[in-house]
C-alpha cells in the first residue's frame, strides 16, 4: 500500500498552501485531496484504526508517480505536538522533506490572525495574552530547533529549506533548487503560478459561511455548492479583518525566546534570512530596534 515519500512540514503561514498547490500540478507528484492530515501529531497516532485511515488517503495514488506527498504544518511544531520526526522515520522511512520559513514574528502575527478568524482564540484575546496562553505560537517560529530535530533523526541535509521571501521574489531559483533536491524537472512554465492562497483576506472570505450558519451546515454547503458558485459567493462576502497593535514590549518578549534560535538559524541559512527584520534586530542593525519593528509589523 503506498505511503508518502514527500512531506511539506510547514511552517504554518509560510506559503505551504502555495507550495502544495504548485507541486501537485507536476505529473510526477501526487497529493491526496486532504491537505493536512496531521497523522504524526495526532492524539491517535499509533492506533491501528488511525494508521489505516491515514493509509487510505493514498489509495488512489497512481503507481507511476515518483512522489506521493502530504502537507501538514503541525509537523514543525515540536516538541508541543510530540516526537514528530521520529514518528515519521518509524512509519515512512526517509522521505523528502520541504520546510518553508518566514520572518518569525511576521509568521506569529499571521498565525494569530488566522487563529482568531478560525475561532481558535476568543475574539477579545489580545496579542500579548496569546503569547502567554499559546506556547505553540512561538515554538512554531523556532525554526532551527525543528531543523535540528529532523537532522538528529534523518541526518544532515535532511530537508530542503525555502524562504517566503525567495518564493515571492525569485521563484525560478526556488524551482531550480527544489527540482535538484527532488531530481525532477520543475519547469516554471509548466506549473501554476504561486498565489497568496491563504492570505488574510481570502481566509476571511472562505470562513464567511461559518459566521452565518453552524459549522456542520457550513461544511455541508462547502461540499454541495459548485466551485464556481462558491467563488462568486466568496467574492461578494464582506471581509472580517482582525486588527491589533504590536507593541515594543511584544517585540522584546518574542525576541527573548526567538533570538537564540535565530542565531542558530543564521548558521544554517545564512544570507537567505539576513534581510528579515527579526534578524536585523538580532544583529543590531540601525533602525531595527523594538520600536521600529513594532511599527513594521503593525502596518
Amino acid at each position: 500500500m503506498p505511503l508518502p515519500n514527500l512531506l511539506i512540514i510547514g511552517a504554518m503561514k509560510a506559503a505551504t498552501t502555495s507550495l502544495y498547490q504548485l507541486l501537485e500540478t507536476h505529473e510526477e507528484i501526487w497529493f491526496p485531496s486532504e491537505k493536512e492530515p496531521h497523522y504524526f501529531t495526532s492524539k491517535e497516532y499509533g492506533q491501528n484504526s488511525a494508521f489505516n485511515k491515514y493509509k487510505m488517503l493514498f489509495d488512489d495514488a497512481p503507481i507511476q508517480v515518483k512522489y506521493i506527498g502530504e502537507a501538514s504544518t503541525g509537523y514543525s511544531k515540536m516538541p508541543a505536538l510530540g516526537p514528530t520526526a521520529s514518528r515519521i522515520a518509524n512509519d515512512l522511512g526517509n522521505p523528502k522533506i520541504i520546510y518553508s520559513l518566514r520572518d518569525p514574528i511576521s509568521r506569529i502575527i499571521s498565525n494569530f490572525r488566522h487563529s482568531k478568524l478560525c475561532g481558535a482564540y476568543m475574539p477579545t484575546l489580545p496579542f500579548s495574552k496569546a503569547l502567554d496562553e499559546d506556547p505553540i505560537l512561538l515554538q512554531a517560529s523556532c525554526y532551527a530547533r525543528q531543523i535540528m530535530e529532523y537532522e538528529n533523526i534523518f541526518g544532515p541535509d535532511a530537508m530542503f529549506l525555502i524562504t517566503t521571501d525567495k518564493i515571492q521574489t525569485d521563484i525560478s531559483s526556488v524551482l531550480a533548487g527544489l527540482g535538484a533536491y527532488l531530481d525532477i524537472d520543475l519547469n516554471e512554465a509548466k506549473l501554476q503560478k504561486i498565489n497568496q492562497k491563504n492570505s488574510h483576506e481570502q481566509l476571511a472570505k472562505s470562513l464567511w459561511i461559518e459566521r452565518v450558519f453552524s459549522r456542520d451546515i457550513a461544511g455541508y454547503a462547502r461540499r454541495a455548492i459548485p466551485q464556481g458558485l462558491k467563488s462568486t459567493l466568496k467574492s461578494l462576502a464582506p471581509v472580517h479583518r482582525v486588527e491589533f497593535a504590536i507593541t515594543p514590549n511584544d517585540i522584546e518578549r518574542c525576541m527573548a525566546i526567538l533570538g537564540p534560535d535565530l542565531q542558530q538559524l543564521l548558521d544554517i541559512a545564512g544570507e537567505e534570512i539576513r534581510g528579515w527584520p527579526c534578524v536585523r534586530y538580532l544583529l543590531k542593525d540601525p533602525g531595527f530596534d523594538a520600536e521600529s519593528l513594532s511599527q513594521i509589523f503593525s502596518t
